[in-house]
């Protein structure tokens, strides 16, 4: 660490950050709408060796002169998904103050190269940071200071790593290897109704080798030094990086501080970082794939091809949600090394203001039902076809929506939709309302945040009674109650749907009987549609007139397949039904029906 960061950050970040401090937000302040070409223009994607592993990076630059670098190292497994947004602002807060940003993924995360089960997990994403750091100071020079942050374990990392140079750390709310394994096996264990795997350690969309866990569990989370920041609002922290996408909490007081505690060089004129964009990575059964890094209409996206091989078919794969193109637990970046020496040229693409093409407005959650992502993944399918192959679109849930519109459009040849719940083609009922209902059973017990109102605040139905505590105990029995009377309403209407949608067209005339049409009665011949859905996903999907909106279908000469299989969790975070939904795709993209 720099003399001038400890001095002048001293007695302050040792502390926990309050919420609700009056510190400005960064310059990208939320809700703002930069110009999107200026924003992709200072934007970077290439890859940095480690060890011989790929790694992809993400470098965001200043509009004018550099004062020096950041690398972040992020969370990691699910967290590294759910931080998303917030690793994203830290690091265009930084680009805004004069910093050139460098975000990337560790080895066997995101689009980075995969670990092997026996590779030493600790020694890998150590050598990973120490790759990246170095590529930065390469870039800005010996003299201009070099800072890293991590965040959660990616903190671990960083106290790991010794640094040399100007620059400092900062130790972003460090969680120890252990701490995460245990915390997230719990997590794996109780909500995805999916029995885990008897060997190894299964967390939510990551499995990990008993050697992996062992190396895992040496990453200790530090105790004490004036590079730790912790967030004084636990529950706030707690959103930063658990729990669902759409409820991560974006803490831009703790951004605007971290930055502003930084050491600023003198002010240099640097010239753009130049990585390279295309890689070669070596499977397991020692068969070479040839990954690219790209933009498809200002689109981030990775190409997989291999070697030698002339493809017969292309296949575009989305995210679900507002998650990352390497998609659920990886299964994209997984799937398409393992297609592409089979004759499939992969597109895993983000789409707007998402994942690697997060912008400075994103500190809440895009939403995913909108004509904007129809109209990306369209884009994607376009290109395929330009190259003369047919197209299949792969998704899950939110995901597959887009692609089945698109389909609609005749832009695709066949989709493969995994866990498709909601089927109204009108992205206009996809409204506040929508996202507040169908989130609530995930929404925490009470607002967090600064923006938020306080959380001793009272309901009006409780005033009026005695002290403060009587007050607080009768709060918590309306939001107990309210809460059980919400979801015994969402049960009772879910099982009117599944089981008897006829009493449930009767109660709710304004909902159609056959929610499944409305998507799938603009899909014409010829198209390929293969359904995958785990069990309650399948009954909704029953429930809302599916068996016979798929017989409609058949009967207009589409080719629809619908499976069911108990292993395929919504998200894909079983490793079962990651490994199922992979060999669905072999097996559809390589049968010859698109040769």
């Amino acid at each position: 660490m720099s003399l001038g960061y400890a001095e002048k950050t001293a007695g302050a970040w040792w502390a926990p950050i309050a919420p609700g401090k009056s510190a400005q937000a960064p310059t990208f302040t939320a809700g703002a709408r930069p110009n999107e070409a200026d924003r992709r223009r200072l934007r970077r994607l290439g890859w940095v060796t480690s060890q011989g592993r790929p790694l992809a990076v993400h470098v965001d630059h200043p509009r004018a002169m550099t004062r020096g670098a950041l690398v972040v190292a992020p969370p990691i497994g699910r967290e590294a998904v759910v931080g998303m947004r917030t690793t994203a602002a830290l690091a265009l807060a930084a680009a805004s103050a004069g910093f050139v940003a460098f975000s990337f993924s560790f080895s066997g995360e995101g689009d980075s190269a995969d670990l092997g089960p026996d590779d030493d997990l600790a020694e890998a994403w150590i050598a990973d940071l120490g790759a990246v750091v170095a590529q930065a100071r390469a870039h800005v020079g010996r003299d201009l200071p070099v800072h890293v942050v991590g965040l959660r374990v990616g903190a671990c990392v960083v106290d790991s790593l010794p640094l040399t140079g100007p620059g400092a750390r900062v130790l972003w709310e460090p969680v120890s290897g252990r701490s995460f394994v245990r915390n997230h096996a719990i997590i794996r264990r109780d909500s995805v109704p999916v029995p885990v795997d008897d060997d190894g350690t299964e967390l939510e969309g990551l499995w990990l080798s008993d050697a992996q866990v062992a190396s895992l569990s040496r990453l200790r989370a530090p105790r004490r030094g004036p590079e730790i920041v912790v967030e004084a609002d636990r529950r706030a922290a707690l959103r930063m990086t658990l729990g669902a996408p759409y409820f991560a909490h974006v803490p831009l007081d703790s951004i605007r501080r971290i930055v502003d505690g930084l050491e600023r060089g003198p002010a240099r004129n640097l010239a753009a970082w130049d990585g390279p964009t295309t890689t070669e990575l070596t499977l397991p059964d020692g068969t070479g794939v040839i990954e690219t890094l790209t933009t498809i209409d200002g689109l981030p996206v990775v190409v997989t091809t291999s070697p030698g091989v002339t493809p017969h078919v292309g296949a575009t794969f989305t995210a679900m949600g507002s998650e990352i193109k390497a998609g659920p637990g990886r299964a994209w970046a997984d799937a398409a090394r393992r297609l592409a020496p089979l004759g499939v040229y992969s597109v895993r693409a983000d789409r707007s203001r998402l994942g690697d093409d997060t912008g400075p407005a994103e500190v809440d959650e895009p939403r995913p039902y909108t004509d904007e992502n129809v109209s990306d993944v369209a884009v994607i399918a376009d290109h395929v076809r330009s190259l003369g192959l047919p197209v299949v679109g792969v998704g899950v849930c939110a995901g597959a929506w887009s692609l089945l519109r698109a389909a609609a459009q005749g832009r695709l040849d066949g989709v493969v939709a995994v866990n498709s719940v909601h089927w109204n083609p009108d992205s206009g009922v996809f409204d506040e309302a929508f996202y507040a209902y169908y989130h609530a059973d995930s929404a925490p017990a009470a607002p967090t945040g600064p923006s938020g109102p306080s959380s001793s605040s009272v309901p009006p139905r409780a005033q009026g009674f005695g002290g403060l505590a009587d007050r607080l105990h009768l709060e918590r029995e309306w939001a107990s109650l309210e809460l059980r009377a919400r979801r015994l309403v969402a049960t009772t209407s879910k099982h009117l749907a599944i089981h008897h949608p006829r009493v449930r067209s009767f109660l709710r005339p304004d909902v159609p009987l056959d929610l499944v049409g409305m998507l799938m009665r603009p899909l014409h011949a010829p198209l390929s549609v293969h359904l995958l859905f785990g069990t309650e996903e399948y009954d909704i999907f029953a429930g809302k007139g599916g068996r016979r909106a798929v017989a409609a279908a058949r009967r207009r000469g589409l080719d629809i397949t619908v499976e069911h299989d108990p292993v395929v969790d919504h998200s894909l975070f079983s490793r079962a039904g990651r490994e199922r939904t992979v060999q669905l795709l072999v097996d559809r993209l390589t049968s010859g029906a698109w040769s």
